[in-house]
């Protein structure tokens, strides 16, 4: 057993950074001493694989890594020092200048971001992504199976703790982070949104992770009962946190994971109703099924109530009312402001404060423009737009070669599932920050790096595994062989 764990080495890492970003990391900046913590695990995981043959990482994998750099070296240009002449002619300035004016520091050189140690925090923050991307390249396709076990065990976790801040109503004992809306299944985010977007992401994963092990033909039951449990409390956990954009991620998981199936069967089993005339012939284990199903919903909706439910219900119908339809054109005002040249990273909340109408303000702060594409943009500018751009060829590339690979080919369905992730986050970051907590972060680059097939990996695992078999059996014919020699034959 422990020999087993020094042999996955890498395996184990990356698996301690991806527990420590979803437990520790869904508060953002609510939680400074546990982002402290994920990035330097982050760090020391990056100097692990940055060093490997980088062969392994393929095609895919490099024009990841080229990406990555090209915002390494947006966020760099961002810190570099520049003369007053210079920066005082970009958009949105001439605050600037004046405040270094009244403090006596008139043209003293400053970089393009507004506050430049803001701007290298964030830099920070990109250390558990890009660790996570990285590493995910070098491990084999058993490997990236057992991470999302692990990552579907955090989500079981997450389930109980929201299960446990709904009964425990509107106090925040179970909560992590103190924030309100209290008497909601957030989890382990501050967020409920967040935790929605991670619910759905574990439905979908669940799926994939069924799936590849059904096309193994080795560790997975012939009958899906432990996979409709896990997609049935995701699915109630998902409509206790009362978000909006969870539930309709949800929906569209359950939507493609019933296509998806339904390709499935008809392929392997010569269509859906030859499929269904099988399974009838074993009632027993659909009863079963279908009142554990029932049961773990009904356990849902008692632990979340009627109130939860008719929360999310009112909810939807007061999006015209809602607070982002509001603030938004402040927002779009703030990005033509400072556009082409951009703020910097990690600014948004200090420079939108400085721009915000006065009749708006209140105790209440916008620390996100609760849209990331234009965050990106206010922030970056026109090289916002091409990092924008940027990842979804990437992402369009990757799609393209999934689609092509052949269906029997070991991953596909992990593939599949890491690419729904992905579009969920990107769906979801249009109306909220996701990627800006450590937890989704990480979760979206480990599906990033699923997306890039690891065949050089296997290849030399095969091999090393092959040879210690053949040392190991060659060692056991020596001892033999001296055993005879020194005893005489058996």
């Amino acid at each position: 057993m422990l020999s087993s764990v020094f042999e996955r080495r890498d395996l184990v890492w990356v698996a301690a950074l991806l527990l420590c970003a979803l437990l520790l990391g869904g508060g953002g900046p609510h939680s400074p001493l546990a982002v402290a913590v994920i990035e330097a695990l982050a760090a020391f995981v990056l100097l692990r694989f940055s060093f490997r043959d980088h062969r392994v990482v393929g095609r895919g994998g490099l024009s990841g890594i080229t990406a990555i750099l090209l915002l390494l070296l947006v966020g760099l240009a961002q810190l570099a020092p520049l003369p007053a002449s210079i920066w005082a002619a970009f958009p949105g300035r001439s605050p600037l200048a004046s405040a270094l004016d009244l403090t006596g520091r008139a043209g003293a050189p400053w970089p393009i971001s507004f506050d430049p140690q803001t701007s290298r925090d964030a830099l920070l923050s990109f250390l558990p992504p890009i660790a996570m991307f990285i590493a995910v390249l070098h491990l084999g396709w058993s490997d990236r199976r057992r991470l999302m076990v692990v990552l579907l065990a955090v989500g079981v976790a997450s389930v109980c703790l929201g299960f446990l801040q709904v009964a425990s109503g509107d106090t925040s004992f179970f909560n992590p982070y103190k924030l309100p809306p209290y008497g909601l299944a957030v989890g382990f985010f501050a967020n409920r949104d967040h935790q929605g977007l991670f619910m759905a992401s574990c439905f979908a994963l669940t799926m994939a992770v069924y799936l590849e092990m059904r096309n193994e033909r080795r560790s997975a039951p012939r009958h899906p009962v432990w996979m409709i449990a896990l997609l049935a409390i995701f699915a109630a956990t998902a409509l206790a946190t009362a978000s909006r954009s969870g539930a309709g991620l949800l929906a569209l998981a359950a939507l493609g994971g019933a296509l998806v199936w339904q390709m499935r069967v008809s392929r392997r089993h010569g269509g859906l109703r030859s499929r269904l005339r099988r399974l009838s012939r074993r009632r027993g284990v659909l009863i079963a099924s279908a009142l554990g199903v029932g049961l773990l919903i009904l356990l849902g909706f008692l632990l979340a109530g009627s109130y939860q439910f008719q929360r999310l219900v009112d909810r939807y119908s007061q999006v015209s009312s809602d607070a982002r339809l509001q603030f938004w054109p402040d927002v779009l005002y703030v990005l033509k402001l400072y556009f082409p040249v951009g703020a910097g990273f990690g600014t948004f909340g200090s420079i939108y404060q400085a721009s915000e109408p006065l009749n708006e303000l209140g105790l209440k702060y916008l620390n996100h423009a609760h849209d990331d594409y234009m965050e990106l943009v206010i922030e970056c500018g026109l090289m916002g737009v091409v990092l924008i751009a940027v990842f979804f060829l990437w992402y369009g590339r990757r799609l393209w070669a999934l689609w092509r690979r052949p269906a029997d080919q070991p991953g596909r369905a992990l593939m599949s599932g890491a690419a729904a992730v992905i579009l969920f986050t990107l769906l979801h970051s249009i109306v909220d920050y996701p990627l800006r907590t450590e937890a989704i972060s990480c979760l979206f680059a480990l599906c990033c790096g699923m997306l890039v097939s690891p065949t050089i990996v296997e290849r030399r695992r095969h091999r090393r595994l092959s040879s210690r078999r053949s040392q190991s059996r060659e060692h056991r014919e020596a001892e033999q062989i001296a055993d005879q020699m020194e005893y005489g034959p058996a």
